[in-house]
């Protein structure tokens, strides 16, 4: 789900962070963005490239695609 997408859509801002090293650059960013534009921001944090998430109540089903280190 593009989740900066859905917000837009909702007439909100968003912006979206791939790196670790961007994230308080981007709260930053976000709460100037807020202030000018009096509106929310929704800051979205990518952990990772892919993601499965088992909807279950069963943690033996959740399947990883990478190593889990």
């Amino acid at each position: 789900m593009d989740h900066a997408k859905v917000v837009e859509g909702m007439g909100c801002e968003a912006l979206r962070v791939t790196d670790p090293g961007k994230i308080e650059a981007a709260l930053v960013q976000a709460k100037a963005m807020a202030y000018a534009l009096r509106v929310p921001v929704v800051v979205e944090v990518i952990l990772e490239k892919v993601t499965n998430i088992s909807m279950g109540v069963e943690i033996d089903k959740i399947n990883e695609f990478e190593d889990v280190n």
